[in-house]
């Protein structure tokens, strides 16, 4: 609540979150929740990659109760960091905080159509035009500490292995028009742990399958994205181990080969990834897709 260790603590920050900050005095950052240290703090710079798509003003905090820094015109680029910690309906830019309803990646041309239902929206492009995108509510695993099921050793939480349950509640939520969290959609599954437990939710409306290149996987799911349906996209690091996200977007010319810059994705994990190529190139093997069928 103050700049000291002496204050009350009012919350905390989880390692690759994103603030905006407001000023720093005396080692201390000030920021919409109150003050942190900023010797744990890293500035960050980065090339614009979003843009406004309507006049859209940025704030020192998530909502429109806080102050404005600044209104942006239509078409103004930004530099897009992520979602805020505590409002996900909000992102972090260069400018400050802003409504994630009036941002869209850079390369979006076409006219948004816009339904909603049960206060999720879903943004979608015919896929004659230049660009798809099917807009839901991106969630973060590590917001959610569930334990899905026992036996574990660490505890199997989403936070630290609930990749694929968060994609999927993406896709649920965008597809069928939900409001599930990742605690909603794990409730819903009956694990022994493994990848084929999560995919059993809805009589098997999700369908796995493993491909031999990533074109293959790339082909699979921009069909999916035609028919209107996020998809996910699961794949394996050397160092890392496999990790699955969310492709909710495409902007490329439709024309083989299909490049993995071209899709844009949700990532549910600490990283800041935007495009499909950002996660192939950490996770190159074993491609894998996961269809709403």
């Amino acid at each position: 609540s103050g700049p000291s260790t002496g204050s009350s603590i009012v919350g905390s920050l989880l390692r690759n979150n994103y603030i905006y900050v407001e000023s720093i005095s005396n080692g201390w950052a000030k920021f919409y929740r109150g003050y942190c240290s900023s010797t744990y703090l890293i500035k960050m710079g980065g090339s614009v990659n979003y843009r406004t798509n309507a006049d859209l003003n940025f704030r020192t905090g998530p909502s429109t109760s806080y102050g404005r820094i600044t209104t942006l015109s239509t078409g103004t680029s930004v530099v897009y960091y992520g979602r805020d910690p505590w409002n996900n309906g909000w992102g972090v830019t260069n400018y400050g905080y802003c409504s994630m309803d009036y941002l869209v990646p850079r390369g979006t041309t076409t006219r948004r159509v816009t339904t909603t239902t049960r206060r999720v929206t879903s943004t979608i492009r015919p896929p004659t035009s230049s660009s798809i995108i099917l807009n839901t509510k991106e969630y973060k695993q590590y917001n959610y500490e569930y334990v899905y099921v026992g036996g574990c050793n660490p505890a199997c939480t989403i936070h630290r292995y609930g990749c694929l349950i968060t994609s999927i509640t993406m896709v649920l939520n965008q597809v069928e028009n939900r409001n599930y969290t990742p605690v909603d959609v794990a409730k819903k599954m009956s694990f022994s742990y493994g990848v084929g437990d999560a995919l059993s939710y809805g009589s098997n409306r999700l369908k796995g399958t493993w491909h031999s290149s990533l074109q293959e996987a790339m082909t699979t799911i921009l069909n999916s994205l035609k028919n209107g349906r996020i998809a996910i996209y699961g794949s394996v690091s050397p160092t890392y181990g496999s990790h699955f996200i969310a492709v909710y977007g495409y902007t490329g010319n439709f024309k083989s080969p299909l490049n993995a810059s071209d899709f844009l994705i949700y990532d549910p994990g600490y990283s800041n990834k935007f495009k499909l190529s950002d996660h192939t190139y950490t996770h190159p093997n074993n491609p894998q897709t996961i269809i709403y069928v």
